[in-house]
């Protein structure tokens, strides 16, 4: 049975629920994540039951849920749009099985696939028809982003490399899918040849015979459960025989509306990031060697080292926001919100820990400064760094566009903190500073 109180807020909208949906999502996406969520309807293994599963049975049945979209053919398909919108449907069902997919093919298959050679074409074969399930080995207890110094060891002896993890610190962490499904891993380890090291190098690995805009969805997930709560809790109102949904109260509005604002935003964002990155990879696999594609690559770093921090400290804060919006409702296990809350968490350290990706932008766009009388200095393909010549003005008046307001308020912000940033740096060298010291001194 549909909800009246849903129903009479649909009634008054202005628009078409369609063409919202088509508009944010668009058409192609919002056919195939429709798709995708009935196939989850109809099958049985995707209903959740009552009882509370153990770990154990809990990532069988993610591993059973993923091999029966496997055997349906959902993840064999080089569609980027298709794709994303099989994960989004994904996510709003389990969180969990999203993950799985990410570090076998994405992230495994993906390494495998730019880093390999001929040799392992039967290997990325292999890892596209899920013959096999990967998993990626970086990250050690003492060491992540400075991956330069992990410990893990690989000597070749013999004919044949042998693997030695020299201390508890060593240990590798991290590795998704390692723990109860992969049959191969990607390890990272200090090669030693004769006994001399020669740096990190990626090996592949069995281990066990055979058997990836997450900020946008998590704002637009906790949002939908709280807004759609708010509407139909109702609770006080201007007299005793009348009671108004909670939704109508303005600081519910200014709880909840921000983090719906943002899942529309960072989706938008998304799909044009997603159009430069594919044109960037196919600027790759033909092959191409340019100066501008140099600039191009590290736009996309800059841009995805920052987006990836705020969009997944967003999406915690709307997943936090709205359980607590919905009072003690938003703690029962038929809203999903903690589910989702403690499968998204650990988004804010994986593949980058945030407050270090946040420094790779920041540098980046120093370096761009610095180089403001370089040939390359004004070269920027996504038109990312081109606000940077020019000085921004004083605020005087709001202009009759909000969005230019906003973008000059940001413009005129990052100039003042890399004014501020050049200058206390500037201070430190004068004083004696390493350069070591001076970056950490900076970066708050």
């Amino acid at each position: 049975m549909k909800s009246s109180g849903i129903d009479a807020y649909r009634s008054q909208a202005s628009f078409k629920v369609e063409d919202l949906r088509n508009t944010i999502f668009g058409e192609e996406y919002a056919r195939y994540r429709k798709e995708a969520l009935e196939v989850f309807l109809s099958d049985p293994l995707f209903l959740s039951g009552e009882r509370q599963l153990s770990q154990a049975e809990g990532r069988e049945r993610t591993h059973q849920r993923w091999k029966r979209l496997v055997e349906m053919d959902f993840f064999n398909h080089a569609d980027l749009i298709k794709s994303d919108a099989i994960d989004d449907a994904l996510n709003i069902w389990d969180f969990a099985v999203t993950p799985r997919e990410l570090n076998h093919l994405r992230v495994f298959g993906g390494a495998i696939e730019s880093s390999g050679t001929e040799r392992h074409a039967e290997l990325l074969r292999k890892t596209k028809n899920h013959e096999i399930v990967g998993a990626f080995c970086l990250t050690e207890l003492s060491h992540g982003s400075n991956t330069s110094k992990i410990q893990t060891t690989a000597t070749f002896d013999k004919g044949e490399f042998v693997f030695h993890t020299p201390n508890i610190g060593a240990t590798k962490c991290w590795a998704g899918n390692l723990g109860f499904s992969a049959t191969h891993a990607i390890v990272y380890a200090q090669l030693y040849v004769g006994g001399n090291c020669y740096g990190i190098h990626a090996f592949v690995l069995q281990i066990r015979i055979g058997i990836v805009l997450a900020g946008s969805r998590a704002c637009l997930f906790a949002a939908t459960v709280a807004i759609r709560y708010s509407v139909e809790r109702k609770q006080f109102g201007p007299s005793d025989s009348e009671e108004i949904a909670v939704i109508e109260y303005p600081l519910q509005r200014h709880r909840l509306f921000p983090y719906l604002a943002a899942g529309v935003v960072l989706r938008v964002f998304q799909r044009i990031f997603s159009n430069h990155f594919s044109e960037y990879k196919r600027r790759i696999a033909v092959g191409e060697k340019s100066t501008d594609l140099v600039e191009f690559s590290r736009e996309i770093h800059a841009l995805s080292s920052c987006t990836k921090p705020v969009s997944t400290f967003i999406g915690m804060e709307a997943l936090g926001e709205a359980r607590r919006a919905c009072g003690g409702h938003g703690f029962l296990r038929s809203s999903n919100l903690n589910s989702v809350y403690s499968n998204y968490d650990p988004s804010q350290t994986f593949e980058g820990e945030n407050n270090l990706l946040m420094q790779q932008t920041s540098n980046i766009i120093l370096a761009k400064v610095a180089g403001r009388n370089s040939e390359t200095r004004n070269a920027s393909p996504m038109n990312l760094f081109n606000f940077l010549a020019e000085r921004p003005k004083r605020f005087e008046k709001y202009s009759s566009c909000i969005v230019h307001d906003v973008l000059s308020a940001y413009e005129y912000l990052i100039h003042y903190l890399i004014q501020v940033t050049i200058a206390e740096r500037h201070k430190l060298k004068t004083e004696g500073k390493d350069p070591f010291t001076i970056l950490n001194e900076t970066q708050v």
